[in-house]
């Protein structure tokens, strides 16, 4: 449906996308286009459909097709394609980056503007509420520039920033590393996974790479949320298991960094080197050798909340910070 500009004014049809039963859908401006059943190359005007707003991107599932738009998102569902029936979502969500949108099978994700969007049919809803604020959103992962695909079953995506590029990676299947932030220091420009090993590839600059394709660890950084005591505490102890070393740790106290250490192992036997901030507030500096085992001493200083963070190449497997050194043992 190109060859006609008074039927379609809006241009060219994109979004190819393939639905069940042979037919095809594509979109033009506010117009929905289906193709008769097995003759991809047959568009009946009859069997458009016009929407209210401009559409950004579509994605088939199930028996539907979920229509992204600059407005509400539509849900578009028949067997037959001249009888498809468009259902407008009441969540007001529109899809700011037509690179955004990763169809995950039983699911359709998208940069919204006030977070990273779900659709399963008729149900959408936002799935970073509770993780990241609208204003978070907007300020901080540029959603009209975000360019994602699918990765081992996440939503992998980057972003550019004006000024310099980043990415995370989000896990719809929750558990702890449901988000993660990545460091990139080129525009991507294209992704695309292989569906028959589930890879990654990234087009940067004029090159074809693979995501984690590389030999050499990157250096990685976890903190932790601000726990709260019941009282104004001295944590006495910090303690890290780690498959391998060197391992950093810092640890705030009350939002203030207090505390920076990196743990390093020579045969049988750890040392630590770093610096913590004292009461004064005058930064003194640390270093101690043969210690048997990863627990560090911290300085006295009292915090009603309390968080941890580590940066490492290594594998980390647990974290732990208490007032006395047999309470760590006894973890």
């Amino acid at each position: 449906p190109d060859d006609d500009s008074s039927t379609y004014p809006d241009g060219p049809m994109k979004g190819l996308t393939a639905m069940p039963n042979g037919v095809m859908a594509g979109f033009t401006g506010k117009r929905l286009c289906f193709s008769e059943k097995f003759l991809p190359y047959a568009w009946p005007v009859s069997y458009r459909i016009s929407l209210e707003d401009p559409i950004v991107g579509i994605a088939s599932i199930g028996n539907g097709l979920i229509v992204m738009t600059q407005g509400r998102p539509y849900l578009v569902a028949g067997t037959d394609p001249a009888s498809m029936s468009a259902m407008r979502m009441e969540t007001p969500q529109s899809c700011l980056s037509k690179t955004s949108i990763v169809d995950l099978g039983t699911v359709v994700l998208y940069a919204g503007p006030d977070g990273l969007v779900a659709a399963a049919g008729s149900d959408v809803q936002i799935i970073t509420e509770g993780l990241i604020t609208p204003d978070q959103w907007q300020s901080t992962y540029y959603p009209s520039t975000i360019n994602a695909t699918l990765w081992k079953g996440r939503y992998l995506a980057f972003y550019n920033t004006g000024s310099g590029f980043g990415g995370f990676i989000f896990d719809p299947r929750g558990g702890n590393k449901v988000f993660t932030t990545l460091t990139a220091s080129a525009l991507i420009r294209g992704t695309f996974t292989d569906p028959d090993d589930g890879n990654a590839y990234l087009i940067i600059a004029n090159q074809i790479k693979q995501f984690q394709g590389g030999s050499t660890d990157q250096t990685y950084t976890w903190k932790s949320k601000e726990v709260v005591t019941p009282k104004p505490t001295s944590m006495g102890f910090v303690k890290v298991d780690a498959e391998a070393f060197p391992v950093t740790v810092k640890v705030y106290g009350d939002g203030v960094l207090f505390y920076t250490g990196t743990i390093a192992l020579s045969g049988t036997q750890h040392s630590v080197s770093g610096s913590y901030v004292n009461a004064a507030g005058s930064s003194v500096s640390i270093s101690s050798t043969n210690i048997s085992e990863p627990i560090l001493r911290l300085p006295p200083r009292v915090f009603k909340e309390f968080a941890v963070e580590v940066s490492s190449t290594k594998v980390v497997n647990e974290i732990a910070i208490a007032e006395s050194i047999d309470e760590l043992r006894g973890i």
